[in-house]
């Protein structure tokens, strides 16, 4: 049988306040009368995203994506102020991730981050 494990992550403070949403794709409610979405044509890496946190990671008041994924390394989205996203180059795990979580897990005021794994061979 797999267990699950979780990794922490401490941030380098870069914002005071917390700003963050985390949500399953799947989940969202259908959208109100005369509101519609387009397709950016933006693919946020090769691998299945399992869950994605939105959270203001640069301090610059837009959200930016957290992307917990299998098949690749979990990846921060830089946002750009318009919707535009740009791989951070931050590699955070090498597992087969499920979940992302953000918040202040310290208490010193800046973001953390957590993600939960399944148990793979080589994990620990």
């Amino acid at each position: 049988m797999k267990s699950s494990n979780v990794k922490y992550f401490k941030r380098i403070p870069l914002i005071a306040a917390l700003t963050a949403i985390s949500f399953n794709i799947e989940a969202l409610p259908a959208p109100a009368t005369g509101i519609s979405f387009v397709d950016s044509g933006q693919a946020l890496g090769t691998g299945t995203t399992t869950r994605t946190a939105l959270v203001d990671i640069d301090g610059d008041g837009d959200l930016d994506a957290l992307s917990a994924n299998y098949g690749q390394n979990d990846k921060v989205w830089i946002n750009d102020g318009s919707g535009t996203f740009t791989d951070s180059g931050q590699n955070l795990t090498t597992y087969a991730s499920w979940d992302v979580c953000t918040g202040d897990i310290d208490a010193d005021g800046d973001i953390d981050v957590g993600y939960a794994n399944w148990n793979t061979a080589g994990s620990s």
